[in-house]
């Protein structure tokens, strides 16, 4: 049976390096059988949401071939995520009745292009229906991105030799990853590659989405807190003004801030995860829990794949 099972690889960029993993899921278990990581060049991307990310492109291609090379395979098909700020994820609706997937595609792009202030012939966008309304309208979970940040993404990956068949943002792999927590209604809040994403959910149906970059240095902790505090006000208006449920967090197992200030904004401790409780290690991996946390966002575009 080990033979049919079906692996999948994924490969995040982040800010500080890129990680890559292959792995699989016999019996609905997530199982890493390989991974790496090789570091970036210090200042090699900049976040722009118009403008091409990577800043030195050949360190960036040998620091992909680098870390590729070490999980030793031969597919070349892979699931890419990128960090938050390569583009955005949004909850909208379309008060517009549409039939099919390219129509509303073509409404989305018009809509979004106008209110960020872009050409909507350079947007590329996908989107998941939440909810279709008796009245025609529909209530949408939208990832674009500006076609010359992905376009640059794509080169470079082409330039190693790989191929990014599904392409998302940290966040969103996160959140496929914690999937497997036992929760239909309550808050995910996670703190990656020094982005907070706060995540309400409500009969597992998302209803607030909100990730906010934190520039690294000393007063990270005091623009946390007002972060966070915005983030579950806003979140607590989309409940109708209470938090229901409970609140899940994910951060570096180091970093207790996160936590104290959960429990100092909304009064009780959140659920800290354990990364180890959902991902098991291959008989060939020893990953430190540090180190497993900094491939999360790459198992998580992985599973999206299987």
């Amino acid at each position: 049976m080990g033979l049919l099972q079906r692996k999948a690889i994924g490969i995040e960029i982040s800010h500080g390096g890129i990680a890559a993993v292959m792995l699989s899921c016999p019996a609905g278990r997530i199982v890493l059988q390989r991974a790496t990581r090789t570091a970036l060049p210090a200042n090699t991307l900049q976040p722009s949401l118009k403008e091409a990310q990577v800043l030195q492109p050949a360190a960036f291609v040998n620091s992909l071939r680098e870390a590729w090379g070490s999980l030793n395979l031969s597919t070349r098909r892979i699931a890419l995520s990128l960090p938050d700020n390569a583009g955005l994820l949004l909850l909208t609706r379309l008060d517009e009745p549409w039939k099919t997937r390219d129509e509303a595609t073509g409404m989305l792009r018009w809509k979004l292009a106008k209110r960020l202030g872009m050409e909507p012939e350079l947007l590329q966008l996908d989107f998941h229906l939440l909810e279709r309304k008796p009245d025609g309208s529909t209530d949408l979970l939208v990832a674009l991105v500006h076609r010359t940040v992905i376009q640059q993404y794509e080169d470079l990956f082409q330039e190693a030799g790989l191929q990014p068949a599904r392409i998302g943002f940290h966040t969103l792999h996160l959140l496929r990853l914690l999937d497997r927590l036992p929760m239909d209604t309550g808050q995910i809040i996670t703190l990656y590659d020094n982005v907070l994403g706060t995540i309400a959910l409500s009969d597992a149906r998302p209803l607030f989405y909100r990730v906010k970059t934190l520039p690294s240095g000393p007063g990270q902790i005091t623009l946390l807190r007002r972060e966070l505090a915005t983030s579950l006000s806003a979140a607590r208006h989309s409940y109708g003004g209470i938090l229901p449920g409970s609140c899940h967090a994910l951060t570096a197992p180091h970093d207790a801030s996160l936590a104290a200030l959960l429990t100092e904004t909304r009064g009780t401790p959140p659920g800290m995860v354990a990364l180890a409780a959902l991902v098991e290690q291959g008989p060939e991996l020893s990953l430190t829990p540090l180190q497993l946390f900094q491939t999360s966002a790459a198992v998580g575009a992985a599973l999206g794949a299987i």
